[in-house]
């Protein structure tokens, strides 16, 4: 028997959420999007941080693919625009 998940329900607009699991730094964050109202907020446990710290901690904590010396950083660059 398949075990039913627990849906997240928007506590400003009651839509369901979508939770995505995250680690920031050390930490282990869930990101909670509402695409009905375009409300997000991460958490840590039971506290929720402040977008500002968030991301703070994302530019001091740069995944592995976007820092210096990993085979992958810069992979993806935008080709220029040119005009005819």
């Amino acid at each position: 028997m398949a075990s039913a998940e627990l849906e997240e329900i928007c506590p400003r607009c009651a839509h369901t959420l979508v939770a995505i699991p995250l680690k920031l730094g050390d930490a282990k964050v869930v990101m909670r999007s509402c695409s009905a109202c375009d409300t997000r907020w991460w958490q840590e446990g039971d506290e929720t941080l402040p977008l500002g710290q968030v991301l703070r901690v994302m530019k001091d904590n740069p995944p592995p693919s976007q820092r210096r010396g990993h085979r992958d950083a810069g992979r993806f660059r935008p080709k220029a625009v040119t005009s005819t």
